[in-house]
């Protein structure tokens, strides 16, 4: 029939298509699958570690997991690691004006907090608003009770904090972190990395005794 032989062109265009659009899909996938290639460090830079990591943080601007600067350079985490310690030390025993900033696995560079009313000077931040106290105790007891749910964290303070969880989840401090195993399987709440940095933790193991904690108006988020 007549429309048949109008219809074979479109539908051979449509397999074309399918198959340009499938096999876009598979290179992404690939591209996206591939990991890059290490590349060793020169013999002369290898000697040169830590400076080679502080470019590395200054271009990021970001935090950078060990473990990532390890891959890329072939390098053993411990090696990194210790590169990263030679490079606060020197930082602290010269009185630099930066800082490494360790939270979880990551690392990042910061200014030393003795010089930050200089930098306030000059830049103007906008001002930060401080937790309040509520937030404050929320904060307190998922960190230090997490995974914990909301309704185990409002028996613990005897009044509702939902105000308070969502307040923390929008300032990026605490985090959905599963489901408990129990009825209507509630949400289960836990630090994020923010909180890390912010703290200066390295991991939540490192948090202080309940008594030596900050005092609500020294943190600011």
């Amino acid at each position: 029939m007549q429309t048949d032989k109008i219809n074979e062109p479109l539908q051979e265009t449509a397999q074309e298509t399918v198959q340009e659009e499938t096999k876009e899909v598979k290179e992404t996938k690939q591209k996206k699958s591939s990991k890059i290639q290490p590349m060793p460090l020169h013999p002369e830079d290898a000697d040169h570690l830590p400076c080679v990591i502080e470019a590395l943080l200054y271009v990021s601007g970001e935090p950078l997991a060990i473990g990532d600067i390890a891959e890329a350079f072939a390098l053993d985490e411990t090696a990194v690691s210790e590169a990263v310690d030679d490079l606060a030390h020197m930082y602290e025993r010269e009185r630099r004006g930066l800082c490494i900033v360790r939270f979880a696995d990551k690392v990042q560079l910061g200014t030393r907090s003795d010089y930050a009313p200089y930098v306030d000077r000059l830049f103007a931040p906008q001002t930060r608003q401080s937790l309040s106290q509520s937030a404050i105790e929320t904060l307190s007891i998922i960190a230090y009770r997490q995974p914990i749910t909301r309704a185990e964290v409002e028996q613990i303070r005897g009044v509702k904090c939902e105000y308070a969880v969502s307040s923390l989840q929008a300032k990026g401090l605490i985090e959905e972190v599963g489901r408990k195993e129990a009825l209507g399987r509630p949400i289960l709440y836990g630090t994020t990395e923010l909180f890390l940095r912010n703290f200066s933790l390295e991991t939540i193991d490192q948090l202080p005794n309940r008594e030596e904690l900050i005092p609500t108006e020294e943190f600011q988020v």
